[in-house]
């Protein structure tokens, strides 16, 4: 935001409020701090992997990494690296990461849905305000001769 040179606010719909989305930003900061300081959360690199920083282990709960080699997959290796064990699992990156992507834009779709709505809705209502206006029943005027007033 600091590279931003204007923002207006309020100009189009949004997807989520302006203080949900300085929420957001803030926890992005937060977790990239937070990795850099004990490697718990976050991002700890760039990389294609959608869910990096923020997928756990469903066997053992520990946090799973992002394998590059090869094909892109999440692995649990954190028992492996305390107790010399095999790693508990390795999950194909590129199927999770369609799966959540296709399930955000459904949930997308639902709520861009909602905006065109309540837009047509909008402009119905002007539309319709324009008409009335426009109304003959709606028009009193007066007309003026040199005999006498008539109003219509």
């Amino acid at each position: 935001m600091a590279e931003w040179k204007i923002r207006v606010n309020d100009v189009y719909p949004a997807y989520i409020s302006w203080q949900t989305y300085e929420r957001n930003q803030a926890q992005l900061m937060d977790n990239y701090a937070e990795y850099d300081r004990n490697k718990t959360r976050g991002i700890p690199r760039p990389g294609a992997a959608l869910l990096h920083g923020i997928v756990y282990c469903g066997e053992c709960g520990h946090k799973m990494v992002v394998q590059y080699k090869g094909a892109t997959r999440y692995i649990c290796n954190s028992l492996r690296q305390q107790y010399r064990v095999p790693v508990c699992q390795y999950i194909p990156a590129d199927a999770i990461d369609e799966y959540v992507v296709n399930a955000f834009l459904e949930a997308l779709s639902v709520v861009e849905l909602d905006a065109y709505h309540k837009a047509v809705k909008t402009q119905q209502q002007s539309q319709e305000t324009v008409e009335r206006a426009h109304s003959p029943t709606n028009t009193t005027f007066t007309v003026s001769s040199s005999t006498s007033r008539k109003t219509v």
